[in-house]
């Protein structure tokens, strides 16, 4: 009651002085503190780490994973749509944003501090522009919806002038709000914010004339499937799906770029004339952004972007000509490729109230989000809970093939100012890189030290990664994707009618300590990595006459946290081997994850994160602050000029919500979970041709 009155007090005084969006946040503070103080199973805390179970806040950020709002809802509904309908895709819910603000509305005295970043973060749903201040402090947003065109047979597309239109409005908004916040009336834009980040949807592919600007067909979404026959046939050409996997880290399939852009050269006429006239480029949706917000002046991608055409060399972070010419895919196309964080190589905005600000970060949004949790040390990783679940794990500066069905890409890249020789942070002995030992800080902080490491790069060619008078930051990650998360609770509630909300999930799911030895493996359409079964379907083991509705949608959390362990299980033994390969067995067989950072709409779920930590046997870490795609555009904006700390100085340490495993006597238990959880999975395959 006091955590409830004391919060109420501060959001009393607090809102006097603070725009309507920030009012919302608020009531998300006053909810939360509700529901921690009425946590049925407190637990213990140290540090700047809370851990706890309890209902969700009433205005949690799962309210995104709706069907009308989910880009997820539109994989759901792929093969259930026929003929051509446009598809307005609402934005994730403003309690996205605002619970991530809540912490930080300022007392009365307090101020923002100048000078300010701005950060875009271009989604498959929404557009969002965000200004921070000189702490990375959120001082406004605006977020705007954008459409998918769902056409029918795996046909997903969108608009790209509407694109552009959502960040142009986007940053007139967030501008105009901060704007009218005390004290910053006097906010001017091309003085007071002096870089600006990107964030964006990956592998999303526009094609537009170089001359005129003009698109020459929609933008073709990253989950479009209509080159899937295509990908059998270079599969089929070449005897394998990995045939370029040794050098692009990713397999031949309809999600990565190359492959959509193949297609519209065989059935689009205006594309193959243009392409012939040397009249058309191309890229991904942060290409297609900076050209329009640079007027043209700037054809550019950073690394982690380019990384997701199954073009980029990992090795010389260039375009692979050998596979360029395989594919048939023309050089001139292509952006030059930079890194994702640097002082002057992606040009300056032209246009709109940011007017002469330079553009010093661009970032692949999984890869922001990576950023933003700090994962700057080998072994690090996070996990973005929202419709589907996303997960990287940072591997150093070497970039570790996949055995288990997962995906090389790089992290980040940084261009360091003030002439630094820092090439990566240290590349830790695997034991104390993935010591569980490390589980015992109280918060996710991070410090490393540099190192010296050579990196290849080629400041002569014009689409080789950008130059610099020191050697770049690189890290790599290991990738896997969960295709139902979030989307099974809209599921839950809207086709099963089990819940109300969304929002009711932990109330109901947590009312029951387990699920009377039910499984639900939710592979609606199939499942993703590490099996990667497009055969398999959603299926529910194990009920009996005393299986409620509790039971269920606890087992739905249980199926995705066992999943997520699956695809942890993957990159452990990737980095195993590769550790391996150096000879030392014994630091093999030491090597563990040490926590989960863990973000997105879904991870306000409590029962769900304590699930996770069960199954994984490790701590599990919230950050106070969730928004971290939009923090890891900032930051890699921010470092390009100096503004904020670089990754390899000590960074501030993060306030967590933490949730730790059951305990060693809960270990039998655990391995009799993990087997059912099998034998759930291996009666779900089959099941579709």
């Amino acid at each position: 009651m006091f955590a409830y009155v004391l919060a109420s007090r501060r959001i009393y005084v607090a809102c006097r002085r603070v725009p309507s969006p920030l009012l919302s946040a608020a009531s998300s503070t006053v909810s939360a503190a509700t529901a921690s103080s009425s946590s049925s199973t407190p637990s213990s805390s140290s540090g700047h780490a809370a851990t706890f179970t309890g209902a969700l806040p009433l205005t949690s950020a799962c309210s995104e994973v709706s069907p009308s709002n989910s880009w997820f809802s539109v994989i759901f509904r792929l093969f259930h749509t026929s003929g051509t309908s446009s598809v307005p895709a609402s934005p994730p819910s403003l309690t996205d944003t605002v619970s991530s603000i809540s912490a930080m509305v300022k007392e009365p005295h307090q101020e923002f501090t100048r000078p300010f970043v701005a950060a875009i973060d271009q989604g498959t749903q929404s557009t969002r522009c965000f200004l921070l201040d000189s702490e990375r402090r959120i001082v406004s947003s605006h977020q705007v919806p954008v459409q998918l065109f769902h056409k029918g047979s795996g046909k997903i597309e969108q608009d790209p002038q509407a694109l552009v239109s959502s960040v142009m409005e986007c940053v007139q908004e967030a501008v105009q709000k901060a704007q009218s916040l005390p004290g910053l009336q006097d906010l001017d834009p091309a003085l007071d914010i002096k870089c600006l980040g990107l964030a964006n949807q990956r592998e999303t592919l526009v094609v537009w004339n170089r001359h005129t600007g003009e698109p020459l067909y929609n933008a073709i979404v990253w989950m479009d499937s209509r080159n899937d026959e295509l990908c059998d046939e270079l599969v089929e050409k070449y005897g394998s799906r990995d045939v370029f996997r040794d050098k692009v880290g990713l397999p031949i399939h309809p999600y990565f770029t190359a492959t959509k852009l193949m297609w519209l050269m065989r059935n689009s006429t205006t594309i193959a004339n243009a392409i012939d006239a040397g009249d058309a480029i191309c890229g991904t949706v942060d290409s297609w952004i900076i050209w329009n917000l640079t007027k043209g002046s700037s054809h550019v991608t950073d690394v982690t972007n380019a990384s997701r055409t199954l073009l980029l060399n990992l090795h010389t972070l260039q375009w692979d000509e050998e596979v360029c010419r395989e594919l048939g895919v023309p050089l001139s196309l292509l952006p030059r490729v930079c890194s994702s964080s640097t002082p002057k190589d992606l040009g300056v905005v032209r246009q709109g109230p940011l007017h002469g600000v330079p553009i010093t970060g661009c970032v692949g949004d999984q890869q922001a989000a990576l950023i933003g949790q700090r994962c700057f040390r080998r072994a690090e990783t996070k996990s973005t809970y929202g419709t589907g679940c996303f997960m990287l794990m940072n591997t150093g500066a070497v970039p570790v093939p996949s055995t288990h069905g997962l995906l090389t890409t790089v992290g980040y890249r940084f261009d360091l100012p003030g002439g630094r020789t820092d090439t990566s942070p240290p590349a830790l002995p695997a034991a104390e890189a993935f010591s569980s030992s490390a589980a015992s800080t109280s918060s996710a902080s991070v410090s490393a030290s540099s190192s010296s490491s050579s990196s290849s790069s080629s400041s002569s060619s014009a689409h080789s990664a950008s130059s610099s008078s020191t050697e770049p930051l690189v890290a790599y990650a290991l990738e896997g994707a969960v295709n139902v998360a979030g989307v099974g609770l809209s599921w839950l509630t809207d086709q099963m009618g089990m819940l109300d909300s969304v929002l009711d999930i932990d109330e109901v799911a947590g009312s029951v300590p387990h699920t009377r030895g039910m499984y639900l493996v939710p592979a609606f359409e199939g499942l993703y990595a590490p099996r990667w079964r497009p055969d398999a379907r959603g299926t529910a083991v194990g009920m009996t006459l005393r299986t409620t509705k509790a039971h269920f949608c606890r087992a739905l959390l249980d199926g995705i946290a066992l999943q997520c362990k699956e695809v942890v299980d993957a990159m452990l033994e990737d980095v195993r081997q590769a550790s391996a390969g150096d000879g030392d067995d014994q630091e093999e067989k030491k090597i563990t994850l040490p926590q989960l950072l863990v973000d997105g709409g879904l991870s306000k779920s409590n029962v769900l994160l304590q699930i996770q930590a069960h199954a994984l046997n490790t701590r599990v870490a919230r950050p106070e602050n969730t928004e971290s795609t939009v923090m890891g555009a900032a930051y890699a904006a921010g470092v390009a000029i100096g503004m904020y700390d670089p990754p390899t100085a000590p960074q501030v340490a993060q306030t967590t919500t933490d949730f730790h495993p059951l305990g060693e006597d809960q270990d039998e238990k655990r391995r009799e979970w993990l087997r059912g959880w099998n034998k759930a999975v291996e009666r779900s395959l089959d099941w579709h041709e």
